[in-house]
């Protein structure tokens, strides 16, 4: 890329730079309405999450330091809880820049840069799908991933009867509990039993369910047979 085509981009490079803090890469391209609305949303997100992530990230690493005061699994979950609303927050962080780097592209091409209005048309025009499915997916993200997210951390931690709140804390023992799986006898003995179990069941029910429904597809399927559409009904 010659020199003159790097000199275009000047404009938009410096928005993207200054929307480090939001709103001011758009207050750079004159788009103060949003500008506006990108560091007020940015100021009520720190402002009113800013406990959440002091004490949930000191939860994550430390799973609490004193008894009865800390609950090493409360301190776990808000920790997690504290990780997508910061994972949202680097989402919104991310479109504040992108908005500015593509306005200031479009400064740099001598264009003018999409007015607050006309931006809020365009959204609704094109993204009104995920403007729809958005509420779902914040409600997946904290009924579904959370759990996973949950339960994958506590694996990694010694929580067990012995430590349990309020009398005693959980740690984090990284892959101890897996190795420990195979090297008690009872933790290895019972593991393969349900693992076992759970292969056969997964095995047998799976070929069941497909050889029951080609079976049965293959049998509604016979031309000689009586009262065809009823039967298709029933089973589909």
């Amino acid at each position: 890329m010659d020199k003159a085509a790097k000199q275009t981009r000047t404009h938009a490079r410096t928005a993207a730079i200054l929307s480090i803090i939001p709103g001011l890469g758009q207050f750079y391209n004159k788009q103060i309405f949003k500008g506006i609305a990108f560091l007020v949303i940015a100021f009520l997100y720190i402002t009113g999450f800013w406990n959440l992530f002091n004490m949930g990230f000191w939860g994550l690493f430390t799973l609490g330091t004193e008894v009865p005061r800390d609950n090493s699994i409360f301190l776990l979950a808000e920790g997690l809880i504290a990780v997508l609303i910061l994972g949202i927050g680097l989402m919104f962080y991310w479109l504040n820049i992108n908005d500015a780097y593509k306005n200031g592209e479009k400064i740099d091409n001598g264009l003018q840069p999409t007015k607050f209005s006309t931006g809020i048309k365009e959204t609704f025009a094109k993204d009104y799908p995920y403007l729809l499915i958005s509420p779902g997916l914040l409600l997946l993200i904290f009924t579904v991933i959370f759990p996973i997210l949950f339960s994958f951390a506590l694996a990694f931690t010694n929580y067990d009867l012995y430590h349990t709140a309020p009398a005693h804390l959980a740690n984090w023992v990284g892959f101890n509990t897996f190795k420990q799986i195979f090297t008690v006898d009872i933790w290895r003995s019972t593991f393969f039993d349900v693992l076992g179990w759970t292969v056969i069941w997964t095995i047998v029910a799976s070929t069941l369910s497909v050889a029951i429904g080609i079976f049965m597809a293959i049998v509604v399927h016979q031309k000689d047979l009586k009262f065809k559409r009823l039967w298709r009904t029933i089973l589909v």
